[in-house]
């Protein structure tokens, strides 16, 4: 991950614990510090933590359909609120809601602020070119440059 990923996904979690805050009942930060070190410390369990959880309840993960992220990350907000003074999380149902806000605000965030070129598939090879029918019934594309000049019989490839 590059040093621009990395701020993005730390601002993106911050704007996500800020959002959790205004929004799930019982998710609670006293100021604006707590809530950017409760960001920091929720971004390092998420790229220290997070993968090992994921590695060690896969099965888990793959029996629930993806849901078993939903409850690591639930874990994980806990955790946070534990760790940090001023940050606080009443119930596991509380960190429930927290995740999925975060989770969620951070997913829009991402898609809307995105800086990737959007590419249409338009087909690998670019526009099909025009057949040419052959008086023996056999459609071939037409002869040029790199589509097999010579008419070497040793060249076609039966199927």
């Amino acid at each position: 991950m590059n040093k621009k990923n990395f701020w993005n996904n730390l601002l993106f979690t911050a704007i996500g614990v800020i959002v959790a805050g205004l929004m799930v009942p019982g998710v609670k930060a006293d100021d604006a510090a707590s809530l950017v070190i409760a960001a920091l410390v929720l971004g390092l369990l998420n790229a220290v933590l997070k993968p090992l959880l994921v590695i060690g309840a896969l099965p888990f993960v793959v029996l629930t359909l993806g849901l078993g992220l939903w409850l690591i990350n639930a874990g994980l907000f806990y955790l946070t609120s534990r760790l940090v003074a001023g940050f606080s999380v009443s119930s596991f149902w509380a960190a429930l809601g927290g995740a999925a806000v975060v989770s969620f605000t951070h997913i829009f965030l991402a898609v809307f602020t995105s800086t990737r070129v959007k590419v249409t598939h338009q087909g690998s090879v670019g526009p099909v070119p025009p057949t040419v029918h052959n008086p023996d019934g056999v459609n071939r594309l037409p002869r040029g440059p790199g589509r097999g000049d010579r008419d070497d019989p040793k060249d076609v490839i039966d199927v």
